[in-house]
């Protein structure tokens, strides 16, 4: 199981530092006031150069090799999404899924709090996949199709069939009883 992300910052100190932009999904800063500056040598010369600089600006803008947005507060790494959400929300997810899983969708209405189970119950299917449906495959030696589907971190055996159909069914009747995600597995 992953860790968990790193507790962002407070809801208040957030709330300080940005705007969201409800239509887009974006972040930006707002000017700073001169308290987050104290423990700078100069802080009037620091606080005017920030402000000057990044102020209005779009905060979190680089994107990690997992294609999410991220950047830096207060010297630590935070991903755009999981900000967004406790800004908007004032709570601290656990994980953060995009519901229709573009990484780049930080509306709110696309963001959900969810334990790490419920988030892998929202993925594309994978890259390596031959049959075109997760969790079914084809035994080529036999030439029959298998099912499975994972739940609570144990893949559960759906059954071996004839033809690919019954399989694609075993495997969307498992999907709906465990509680995946509608965009599970598609494209």
């Amino acid at each position: 199981m992953p860790r968990s992300p790193s507790k962002l910052p407070t809801h208040e100190f957030l709330l300080e530092c940005f705007d969201y932009d409800f239509e887009t999904g974006m972040l930006f800063w707002k000017q700073r006031p001169l308290k987050h500056f104290m423990h700078c040598k100069f802080p009037d010369r620091v606080r005017a150069s920030f402000n000057g600089n990044f102020a209005s600006k779009e905060a979190f803008t680089a994107v990690d090799c997992g294609g999410y947005k991220r950047g830096e507060l207060a010297g630590k790494r935070y991903l755009s999404h999981r900000v967004i959400y406790k800004l908007v929300t004032g709570e601290e997810p656990e994980f953060v899924d995009h519901i229709d899983r573009n990484k780049l969708n930080n509306k709110i209405e696309n963001l959900r709090s969810v334990c790490h189970q419920e988030n892998m119950k929202n993925q594309k299917m994978a890259e390596n996949n031959t049959s075109g449906v997760t969790g079914v495959y084809k035994n080529e030696r036999y030439g029959t199709w298998f099912s499975s589907i994972r739940n609570n971190g144990k893949t559960i055996y759906l059954g071996v069939f004839k033809n690919m159909n019954d399989a694609i069914l075993a495997r969307e009747v498992a999907e709906e009883e465990y509680g995946y995600h509608h965009n599970h597995g598609r494209a």
